[in-house]
């Protein structure tokens, strides 16, 4: 689900992934729950000593994030986020279809959206870059 609180900042913390922002800041952070896709996608980058990339989709030259992981008790086991910028190529789609794909070494992780995808543009608005 993609709501909007009334802070100053944007967020859907409802559900895995969840998105939220700063308020002009020009980026958003994803952030869910670990599938077995991701935790084996990360194992492998770090027995291969390789740097964390994501590819963010669709995939363009320079479309790519960090991808983090961090365990939490709290939030049942082990969490990734990424950063990918509120106007550009994966949040364009994302308002478009209600996917959220990215490729993490081999594999492909897709994740969709239906309730509260008609917020997208409103949530993208919020976190757009303040003009200076």
């Amino acid at each position: 689900m993609l709501a909007i609180t009334n802070t100053d900042e944007a967020t859907d913390a409802f559900g895995s992934p969840l998105f939220r922002c700063k308020k002009g800041s020009g980026y958003i952070e994803a952030e869910g729950a670990t599938n077995a896709d991701i935790r084996a996608a990360m194992a492998a980058m770090i027995s291969s000593d390789k740097y964390p990339l994501i590819q963010l989709f669709p995939a363009t030259k320079g479309n790519v994030s960090l991808l983090s992981l961090s365990y939490s008790e709290a939030e049942e086991g082990w969490r990734f986020n990424f950063l990918l910028e509120a106007v550009g190529p994966t949040f364009d789609e994302f308002k478009r279809t209600g996917r959220l794909a990215f490729k993490a070494g081999t594999k492909v992780i897709r994740t969709e959206f239906k309730a509260g995808i008609e917020n997208a543009v409103r949530f993208q608005d919020l976190c757009k870059r303040t003009p200076k």
